[in-house]
């Protein structure tokens, strides 16, 4: 549809129509505006048949002389409802719309022109002139949109493409306006709402409560991940299997207060912080993440410092499948070079509840650090390095199952060691390493 077809002439410049009849032939000529006509569908072969324009052109010529004398609410709008039904091509053809055998399809309110009995400016020039400078709120998106700005061409183009284009991206930035005070709106009555129910004494949690009395505020995913964690947790035997603190708050001691932060719209998406009014200075205690469904704002995600609920709800999800079954599924993506396999089998050897499968996960952690050094680097220089550190130090490194040609935990440090010089590595990898072969080397 973003044919272009050129006279032997050459191009003109300068005209005040949007297209033109060559003397030799009629051509029809785009300009590189122009993304809404083009070559007819090979189907078809009768034209204006469902075209509106005999019967719209018309009406807007009417309607835009009395808003144009008047402009009065009715008329202006009538003008503006009738300029977009004639935006699209339908399957209207002007009389030169055809050219060495090919048919042409123009938008429906090219078809207007001409119907006064020529002069300047012609009818389509007038329509877009007056769209542009009417305030009201259709007149305005209509003239920001892609749709309008997809039948200009030749001199209307010149006249008004860059002013649709700059219309749009003021509009935008009005509607991010709004979205934002709708978005600390609505995030500042849900707090108002449920710190004093986090404050009650309840013997659910307040969260539990506040997902059965206000599904609504929160989408669907979020909603079946803490109905599955709450549900687990209810069946659990005197053990912690889900969350233990408020995910709404980050806190297992809720402050009295809590104030809204920073709110910040981009691309439909809302991030709200909340502070506890008690807490450290300038330290947000969670980012809600918030979209909107049906025009109505929804927790999607609670943010902390370094991770998600989402991911703690996972995490938690995938801890009480029965330990066999993790070590297995994690040591099958390692083998696979999968840097998720690398990090839940550190997971099990650090926090598992089980001491057995986490020294088999310690172990075979060793020897993925044996085989696969240089990715067990690239992997581990990413995780918190405190963290890692004090894993290291208390048995992290402790071979009890050597890897095949290894005969003593000697033999296994040097030769661990020697491959780590050997790894190519930047930045943090090449620390990890140093403080690696530090270890093992006991130096």
């Amino acid at each position: 549809m973003n044919q272009r077809l050129y006279s032997a002439t050459g191009l003109l410049h300068g005209i005040k129509s949007h297209v033109i009849k060559v003397l030799s032939t009629s051509v029809l000529l785009f300009s590189a505006a122009t993304a809404h006509a083009g070559v007819a569908p090979a189907g078809l072969k009768e034209f204006n048949k469902t075209c509106p324009a005999n019967e719209l052109c018309p009406q807007i010529e009417l309607a835009y002389q009395k808003c144009g004398k008047q402009a009065s609410a009715p008329d202006c709008h009538d003008f503006v409802r009738l300029f977009k039904e004639l935006l699209p091509l339908y399957d209207c053809q002007r009389p030169f719309d055809h050219s060495g055998g090919e048919n042409y399809i123009v938008p429906a309110v090219w078809l207007c022109d001409g119907r006064r009995g020529g002069g300047y400016p012609q009818e389509f020039e007038s329509y877009a002139g007056l769209l542009y400078r009417l305030k009201s709120v259709d007149a305005k998106k209509l003239f920001a949109s892609k749709e309008f700005r997809d039948v200009l061409d030749g001199a209307v183009a010149e006249e008004y493409l860059d002013k649709s284009l700059q219309a749009e991206k003021e509009m935008r930035g009005e509607a991010v306006k709004g979205q934002t005070v709708s978005c600390r709106d609505f995030t500042g009555a849900f707090l108002a709402w449920y710190v004093p129910l986090a404050l009650g004494d309840s013997r659910e949690p307040a969260s539990l409560l506040a997902i059965r009395q206000r599904p609504d505020f929160f989408s669907k995913g979020l909603l079946k991940s803490m109905d599955e964690d709450f549900a687990a947790q209810a069946k659990a035997q005197g053990e912690i299997v889900g969350m233990d603190f408020d995910p709404f708050l980050n806190s297992q001691d809720p402050a009295e207060k809590y104030v809204m932060g920073k709110v910040v719209v981009t691309s439909g998406k809302c991030i709200a912080d909340i502070k506890a009014v008690d807490g450290k200075p300038g330290v947000c205690d969670v980012k809600a993440e918030l979209r909107q469904v049906g025009g109505k704002w929804r927790f999607s995600e609670f943010r902390y410092q370094d991770r998600t609920l989402s991911e703690i709800l996972a995490a938690l999800k995938e801890n009480r499948r029965p330990f066999p079954d993790q070590y297995a599924e994690a040591a099958r993506q390692a083998e696979k070079n999968d840097p998720a396999g690398f990090l839940k089998l550190y997971s099990l050897a650090e926090e598992g509840n089980s001491a057995e499968w986490a020294e088999v996960s310690r172990d075979t952690l060793c020897e993925l650090l044996y085989n696969k050094t240089a990715l067990w680097v690239k992997v581990f220089s990413s995780v918190e390095s405190q963290r890692l550190k004090r894993y290291l130090e208390n048995g992290g490194l402790a071979v009890l199952d050597f890897p095949k040609g290894v005969k003593s935990p000697e033999d296994f440090s040097k030769e661990v060691a020697a491959k780590l010089k050997k790894a190519r590595l930047t930045g943090k990898e090449k620390e990890l390493a140093v403080y690696l072969e530090a270890r093992l080397l006991k130096k």
